[in-house]
């Protein structure tokens, strides 16, 4: 089975410099690996068995299981419940009455390739925001995110650093707000998602979740549905959720200055406090949201050593 999953090994590799945030990294690491596998799987039949059986007396089994995945399968919905082995032969299964309700399910010969291409959609912000960043955070960290640098080379390079952001200060905005947009373009996604995957499967995913517990009280087998899907409603509800707070949390940050300077604060413990205000006060949105990426990637005693020079740089006492 190590072959199916060596395949996704490369998208949990970690990056030596994070250009981005946690729940950024749930849409594109932990939601496409698991839509990745999930479609491998459905594609590996030596794993999982065959994707389809159909039991018809004096019939070959691999014919009449061709026919049935070729021209789909049908449920009853008023045999979703009643005695196993006395009323149904199994939920959902029996011969239909007249006029009686039947649901066809054809999804499940494209679901290999529905949940491929959901994994590339929750992929693309990633790939937009990479492209548009263009290494920018790791140049400009330059090796100063290891506490052992000589001297000399530390110095150096935090005054290229400070000289940096003096000569862009107030030109990084359209930076800043192209990682905005992929935030929104998440969140935009993972609801499109949810009612995607409803229309896919004929309008039954939104409602899972109330189904779910609806069901939780029968046994095992007698589930109309496998409880793997389970996992995958309860993801996106949950995905959608932190999605919407990582929206209004970069809201907070766009429009209130006392919010940068709190989270500038807390990532900057070690620095002087009255630094870090003099460079919220000097900063705009793109300055300040460059130097919290620094933050994240900078060991915390040249973080607060930059930070020290580049606030007696704004303040014209240039000590670098």
């Amino acid at each position: 089975m190590f072959d199916v999953f060596g395949s996704v090994k490369g998208l949990l590799k970690l990056d030596s410099v994070c250009i981005d945030n946690n729940i950024f990294r749930l849409h594109y690491k932990a939601t496409v690996v698991f839509l990745v596998i999930s479609s491998l799987l459905v594609t590996s039949r030596q794993y999982i068995g065959d994707p389809i059986d159909c039991i018809v007396e004096g019939i070959p089994p691999n014919v009449m299981d061709t026919y049935c995945w070729i021209h789909s399968t049908f449920s009853v919905p008023n045999r979703w419940v009643g005695e196993l082995g006395t009323d149904v032969p199994h939920p959902g299964v029996g011969v239909p009455y007249p006029e009686e309700e039947i649901k066809y399910h054809k999804y499940y010969q494209w679901m290999c390739f529905f949940l491929f291409f959901q994994a590339i959609l929750f992929y693309v912000p990633r790939y937009l925001w990479k492209t548009w960043e263009g290494g920018k955070v790791k140049m400009l960290v330059m090796d100063l995110n290891c506490p052992i640098v000589d001297e000399g080379t530390k110095c150096d390079r935090k005054k290229l650093l400070v000289d940096y952001f003096t000569a862009n200060l107030h030109q990084q905005n359209f930076y800043a707000f192209r990682f905005f947009i992929c935030e929104v373009i998440n969140f935009i996604n993972v609801i499109g998602q949810i009612y995607f995957m409803d229309f896919f499967l004929g309008g039954e995913f939104t409602t899972y979740g109330a189904d779910v517990v609806k069901f939780t009280e029968m046994e095992p087998e007698d589930r109309p549905d496998p409880m793997a899907k389970v996992f995958i409603w309860f993801w996106f509800i949950i995905l959608a959720v932190l999605s919407a707070l990582a929206v209004l949390y970069r809201f907070g940050t766009v429009f209130s200055g006392a919010v940068r300077l709190y989270l500038l604060r807390a990532r900057s413990r070690l620095a002087n406090p009255d630094d870090v205000e003099t460079i919220n006060r000097k900063c705009q949105i793109g300055d300040w949201f460059v130097l919290y990426q620094i933050g994240k990637n900078m060991d915390p005693l040249i973080f607060k050593d930059f930070l020290r020079d580049l606030a007696r740089r704004l303040e014209g006492k240039d000590t670098v």
